[in-house]
């Protein structure tokens, strides 16, 4: 458990577990278990690992291989991690150029990769690494590193801006996006907005002592935020609790949640949400 307790019983052996939680058969009695309250799954010799990827962590991978690189299986899916609170998914390649950027003609190593062949890649890229205990991939450079400034590109509501770095749990979030309404008498109308916001990412220290990435900010943050809109001249002025995290080299999330008070106009209070999904350059 996440209190370091281990409970002894018998679990439906599968290839993956639930995003929400886990039954425990204990003789007569089935417990249920949230996924928040396990750290690891264990039957015989295999182990499920609880992860840390993006906002909303899949519940509990099986570990294939373990090594510098960490092999798992998801599903139907292969997905790879530096270790075990880090576990980046998507497409194969991108995630070995992350974690395996050392090898040696990586890009013609990889050329025909795909979940069929990428164990035996993995196994032998720690094979190598134990031979080269002194090489290190982008991952091992940059698992804490926070340049000064990060463009990006968001998707969601598309946009661009740029996370300033004041140090490491500050930084300023400047983004220039683009809300869509639609209404029956005006059609389809674009509303872009400046949103502003004074981040301060609480959990930086405790993510580094759980082994867990800062890259490029990956983590909880509380911001003062301003949002400006050009086309009615006003402003979102508020508080918000959010995550962000990054996925592999360039691909981040981002999930926040608030409350705020618009300067002008009959509304006067507001829920704030910010979710988005971009690129990190």
């Amino acid at each position: 458990m996440e209190t370091k307790d281990t409970i002894v019983g018998t679990l439906k052996n599968k290839n993956y577990y639930s995003k929400s939680a886990v039954k425990l058969y204990q003789e007569n009695d089935i417990t249920r278990f949230s996924k928040r309250a396990l750290s690891e799954i264990h039957i015989e010799n295999d182990a499920y690992i609880k992860s840390d990827l993006t906002i909303w962590s899949q519940g509990f991978f099986k570990k294939v291989l373990i090594g510098n690189v960490n092999l798992y299986t998801y599903k139907r899916a292969k997905l790879l991690g530096g270790f075990d609170s880090d576990i980046g998914f998507g497409r194969l390649a991108p995630a070995i150029r992350f974690y395996c950027s050392d090898y040696p003609n990586l890009t013609d190593s990889i050329r025909d990769i795909n979940k069929e062949n990428v164990a035996d890649f993995i196994q032998t890229y720690n094979d190598w690494k134990l031979k080269n205990p002194e090489s290190n991939s982008f991952f091992e450079d940059n698992i804490h590193t926070k340049p000064k400034i990060n463009f990006k590109m968001s998707f969601l509501l598309p946009g661009a801006g740029f996370e300033f770095v004041l140090n490491d749990k500050f930084s300023i979030n400047t983004m220039l996006k683009n809300e869509f309404g639609y209404s029956s008498t005006g059609g389809w109308d674009i509303n872009p907005f400046i949103d502003t916001q004074l981040r301060y990412y609480h959990n930086m220290d405790k993510r580094k002592a759980e082994n867990k990435r800062t890259y490029k900010y990956s983590g909880n943050y509380v911001c003062l935020m301003d949002g400006y809109f050009p086309k009615n001249k006003s402003n979102l002025i508020g508080i918000e609790y959010g995550w962000q995290r990054m996925v592999n080299k360039h691909w981040y999330s981002n999930l926040g949640i608030g409350a705020g008070k618009y300067t002008t106009g009959n509304q006067s209070f507001a829920i704030i949400y910010d979710l988005d999904f971009g690129y990190n350059f």
